[in-house]
């Protein structure tokens, strides 16, 4: 299982220690191996993933090409709706995508994932059910902070990565599975 906790905008970014909790749950119900990836923007939120989980650390340290290939051989990449997402679609990884944009908000927004989801891919988006204050006049989160995204809970991200990874990870890809 790979996990992207980087993005390029701080309200994107949800925080590290939830992911850890998610990872932490996972391998305690699939006894799998964790892989970190992402850019050097992520080493902070990485870096509390370890706190309470093993994994492989990658973050900065792959080029594009090679974050590809270690998505290709991972059952799963958990992340926020960044780059590495999209990268898991095009070599056909199912993903659970964290999204900052509420579901109430509006679904032509360029942060929409109704119109930025990840293609050719099993995926699941989750997000805010609603637009918090501060947001609630907006057209999606628009805050400088990770906010809205802060209302997405642990227990559907779980929910979701269960339901795409489904009772016992598929053993069905040559190599070394993550």
């Amino acid at each position: 299982m790979a996990v992207a906790v980087g993005a390029g905008m701080a309200r994107r970014r949800w925080p590290g220690g939830r992911f850890g909790q998610v990872v932490s749950e996972l391998v305690k119900r699939f006894d799998c191996r964790v892989v970190l990836v992402g850019g050097d923007d992520a080493r902070r939120e990485a870096d509390h993933v370890h706190d309470v989980v093993s994994a492989v650390d990658l973050v900065g340290r792959t080029s594009v090409g090679q974050m590809a290939e270690v998505l290709r051989r991972s059952d799963l990449l958990i992340g926020n709706d960044s780059g590495p997402v999209h990268v898991a679609a095009a070599v056909g990884t199912a993903s659970v995508v964290v999204s900052a944009h509420p579901v109430d908000g509006f679904p032509w927004v360029v942060n929409s994932p109704m119109r930025y989801h990840p293609w050719r891919a099993e995926h699941s988006v989750v997000r805010p059910g609603r637009r918090i204050e501060g947001c609630v006049d907006s057209p999606t989160c628009t805050e400088g902070v990770p906010h809205c995204v802060l209302s997405v809970d642990v227990d559907e991200v779980i929910e979701a990565s269960v339901a795409l990874l489904g009772p016992t990870l598929p053993t069905g890809r040559e190599g070394d599975r993550s």
